[in-house]
């Protein structure tokens, strides 16, 4: 794949398309545990201890990176949909914060 840069072309490699491919996919499975992340938080009323453990979880990026590589197990060794291992590893390092908390 070619790409261009401050007005060179650059080749990229088979090595490197494959690192920018799968640095992309974490973002987006860290993205994607953001929201679910944020749902638990907006449909909550209250400031129970599960929705302090997931605000703590939404803004410590150490903690996102658990939640995308769980997600992203969930899909490729369980073979899992894309929602439902979401969700499981959301509710995985929320509960586990959760527990520190108590």
């Amino acid at each position: 794949m070619k790409i261009k840069r401050d007005g060179r072309e650059y080749e990229l490699t088979t090595a490197e398309l494959t690192e920018a491919y799968f640095e992309q996919l974490s973002n987006y499975d860290i993205q994607d545990c953001k929201n679910g992340i944020q749902t638990i938080i907006d449909d909550d009323i209250d400031e129970r201890t599960y929705v302090v453990a997931a605000k703590r979880v939404l803004h410590d990026e150490d903690l996102l990176a658990e939640c995308a590589a769980k997600m992203r197990r969930n899909i490729d060794k369980y073979d899992m949909d894309w929602s439902y291992a979401r969700d499981e590893a959301v509710r995985s390092v929320v509960s586990q914060v959760q527990s520190e908390l108590l």
